[in-house]
């Protein structure tokens, strides 16, 4: 099976679900590959649309509230 980019919610969610699947895939093997490579593009698809805004407050950054 390959993977690919994730490019809209569809995707997004059965990615999600396919690295439930994956979780305890033994290290090292081709499904422990593809959900690292899932995971990946998983992070990617939620900083592009869920992004975490930071503030600063007395020169030092934090999450914003």
């Amino acid at each position: 099976m390959q993977t690919r980019s994730l490019h809209n919610k569809t995707d997004y969610q059965a990615a999600l679900k396919m690295i439930e699947r994956l979780w305890n895939a033994p290290k090292g093997s081709a499904s422990a590959k593809r959900l690292t490579a899932l995971v990946t593009l998983v992070e990617e698809y939620e900083s592009k649309h869920w992004p975490i805004k930071l503030k600063r407050r007395n020169g030092l950054t934090s999450r914003a509230a």
